[in-house]
């Protein structure tokens, strides 16, 4: 029987650690590596997930869940550049 630990217990709760863990800082458009092909139309569109984020689940008194959080964005830009033509993905948080 799986039994999942309180905020308190800190990292090992699974929903506070990891891929999971709390993001708390944005970053700027970081360009992504990719393997295949880019369809031309996916140029200047954007792919957004809408996830969840514990950043301010600060009530000790309960177990913390994954679907249990903030709010939060990531996305992926699909930039045509200038000099080549080629569409480079960049990703956000």
């Amino acid at each position: 029987m799986h039994q999942d630990k309180g905020i308190n217990e800190g990292s090992r709760n699974p929903w506070l650690s990891g891929n999971f863990a709390p993001v708390e800082r944005e970053l700027a458009l970081t360009p992504c590596s990719y393997t295949g092909a880019i369809p031309d139309e996916f140029a200047g569109g954007e792919y957004i997930r809408n996830g969840g984020n514990p950043i301010s689940n600060q009530d000790t008194s309960r177990d913390a869940h994954w679907f249990d959080r903030d709010g939060m964005l990531s996305g992926v830009l699909f930039r045509r550049l200038e000099n080549s033509g080629n569409i480079q993905p960049e990703f956000t948080n």
